[in-house]
């Protein structure tokens, strides 16, 4: 019965701490995956298509920042997560010590950390997304006014 109880308190304090939007830096691994290169044709068949935060839902099309990469994140395990179409700023540490940053709009789910396209991961790291395959960073939600949600 305590390992049952042990177990329900756990699932608990993981569920309210996964729907609370934290502004606090996240270490996180960052991936690359061409799927996410076409931001247009890739919405319709994300994990948060069907979400009550797609802006698509109401009738126009959603329209990123230009600036603004879309993304997966292991925040969104279903199609409706509260960390659909979140904002998110993703920091590198270059090899001379200088952090670098994309901003990118949550809108499919992962395993793990965040899946971009190969020109973001690129952007992200100076052109070094092929040859490191996965980087190590950091993740900050941001307001979605920053990718125009």
């Amino acid at each position: 019965m305590y390992l049952l109880s042990t177990f329900i308190a756990l699932a608990s304090v993981h569920q309210s701490h996964s729907a609370t939007l934290s502004n606090a830096p996240r270490a996180v691994q960052i991936s690359y995956d061409q799927v996410y290169s076409n931001s247009s044709s890739t919405l319709s068949t994300v994990a948060c298509a069907s979400s009550p935060n797609n802006p698509n839902k109401s009738g126009h099309n959603a329209t990123f920042n230009s600036k603004v990469y879309i993304a997966a994140s292991d925040l969104i395990p279903k199609f409706d997560s509260p960390f659909c179409f979140t904002c998110w700023d993703l920091f590198y540490t270059l090899q001379d010590g200088e952090q670098n940053a994309i901003t990118v709009a949550a809108v499919d789910s992962t395993d793990s950390g965040f899946v971009v396209s190969p020109e973001a991961l690129d952007a992200l790291t100076h052109g070094q997304a092929e040859r490191l395959g996965v980087a190590k960073g950091q993740a900050s939600q941001v307001d979605r006014s920053r990718c125009r949600l």
